[in-house]
Order: structure tokens, then sequence, then C-alpha cells
């Protein structure tokens, strides 16, 4: 998938999907983070260089340096023109917008986070090996990996991305799978937790969610993992 053609536009898109929700998306990308900030908090890290794998047009940018002040924030994507726009829309010291080539030509240190949603589906299947060890090589020892994606076995995220024009054809990825495959890959301490359960007509409901995560149930699931020291071997492809 070419986001050329979408970069300008790219927000109207997702607004005529997710509208059926009755959210927003910074609504998505609030929740997604405040998914990430407890997963860091459990385990008590706090994250000084982050790295957003597919960022886009930086829709997650202003949330990630609310959340974690102070820290280096690179966006990656193949997109030259929504890194423009991205670029267009953010300023500043310790935010940068680089394509994958560039990130690797300027030697730059491995990051403590490698952040990733709504990626994963555009990517071909049989490429998804190679873009998740891409992630891994980017990662610092002991870094962390966290992958948001829309959760197939929920009705309303297929309705969702049938109505989004650049998600139509996209192949949406089993959370079980990618767990196993992040094991495969050498990655340790993987989880998955689901999101975005209720919609908001039933928001007073949404103070259940966190006992719910564990079902597959939520509109979205992020999966947790972190790697393995940087001179463990590369473990067997599954």
């Amino acid at each position: 998938m070419n986001f050329d053609g979408y970069a300008r536009q790219y927000d109207e898109g997702l607004r005529r999907g997710i509208r059926l929700s009755g959210e927003d998306a910074e609504f998505f990308a609030r929740g997604r983070l405040a998914a990430a900030r407890a997963h860091f908090a459990r385990i008590g890290i706090r994250p000084g260089r982050i790295l957003e794998f597919g960022c886009g047009i930086g829709n997650h940018v202003g949330i990630l340096r609310e959340f974690w002040p102070g820290s280096d924030i690179t966006g990656l994507d193949i997109s030259e023109e929504s890194l423009a726009v991205a670029r267009e829309r953010w300023r500043g010291d310790g935010i940068r917008f680089l394509t994958p080539e560039a990130f690797r030509a300027g030697a730059a240190a491995p990051v403590d986070w490698v952040f990733c949603a709504g990626v994963m589906h555009h990517i071909p299947p049989a490429d998804r090996d190679d873009a998740l060890d891409l992630v891994r090589d980017l990662l610092a020892e002991r870094g962390v990996l966290t992958v948001f994606e829309n959760n197939p076995f929920n009705p309303g995220a297929r309705l969702v991305m049938r109505r989004i024009p650049f998600d139509r054809g996209a192949v949406m990825v089993n959370p079980y799978r990618l767990r196993s495959k992040l094991r495969a890959l050498g990655f340790e301490e993987v989880s998955c937790r689901f999101l975005f359960v209720f919609p908001r007509p039933l928001a007073f409901l949404r103070g259940l969610e966190p006992r719910l995560e564990p079902l597959p149930l939520g509109a979205q699931y992020g999966v947790f993992a972190r790697r393995k020291g940087a001179n463990a071997s590369r473990s067997r492809r599954g």
C-alpha cells in the first residue's frame, strides 16, 4: 500500500470509518498510548528513545510528548508524502521523521521502544516476518515492542475497515499468531490485551474494560513484547 496518495486526506478517510463508534481518532490514539503507559508502569521502565514504526502523518506525536515529556521521538514511514505532512505538523528538538533507509544510514542508536499501530495489516503476510526482523533490529537490548492492530474477531472492527478507503482489502492480523511469531523471533515477556470494547452509547460500561482485556472482544488489541539480550541467538522462525 502506497500512502502518498492518501496523506493529505488521511484524517478524513479515517473519520469516515471510525465515526460508527461515536469517537474520534484521538480517542483511539490516546487509548492505545494509555495502554502502553500502563504497561511501562507495570514493568518499571520509562522509554527515553521512542520510535514509531509506520508513523504516517504523525497523529500519535502530540500524545507521545504529553505522556513521555523529554523523550526523543522518531517517526519512520515509507511514504514520503506522509512524512512531509508530519514534518509540517511537528517541529522541535527531539522529533524527527525519516524513512527506514535514512534512519539506518544515519547509524542511529537502538531505541528503547518501538511503537507500531495499524501498520501490520498493510504489510503483505509474506513480508511480515521481514518487517518484524527489522523492528527487532531497531530495538536496544531489552527494548520493548508494542503492536496495536484491529481485532479480526470483532465484527465492528471489520466493518470499520471496509469503510476506510486505504484499509479496504487489507489482511487483518491474528493476535494469537502474532504473539506466537514474536516468541519464535526471539522476543520474550509477550502478552496480548484487547481494547475498546464498548462504543460511545455504552460508555457507562467502560469501567469494566480492564477486566475484559484478556478476552478477544475489543475492537483493537495490543501485543507487548521485549527483546532478549543483544547477544542472544535468533530463534528459528515458526
